[in-house]
């Protein structure tokens, strides 16, 4: 969220939420309704991105299992389509020679 040309984390669950700033001489406090959800210090500088790692933690677990998800489809897809012609076994039925038959 930004405050006074600076931008501040705040936990990735409360992205689209309504937020209080208060902004003090050290800090800048950020609550969603009575919980207080970031404290970071305060920057003067302008446009400066002041953040906590762990405010990302959900959502790199999220992508995780997102790629995770992807990998095994994509290793599903591969083995279906039986991969690459690159990757087959020499004597496999794309090999080169292969008239498209399967005949001995």
């Amino acid at each position: 969220m930004r405050y006074q040309l600076n931008d501040y984390s705040v936990p990735t669950s409360y992205g689209y939420c309504d937020v209080l700033v208060r902004g003090y001489v050290h800090e800048v406090v950020i609550s969603c309704g009575a919980e207080m959800i970031a404290r970071h210090p305060r920057s003067y500088e302008r446009e400066d991105f002041v953040f906590e790692p762990l405010h990302y933690l959900a959502l790199i677990e999220w992508a995780r299992r997102l790629t995770l998800r992807n990998r095994r489809y994509l290793e599903i897809k591969y083995v279906c389509l039986g991969g690459p012609v690159a990757d087959r076994d020499p004597g496999g039925p794309y090999s080169a020679g292969d008239t498209g038959t399967n005949a001995p």
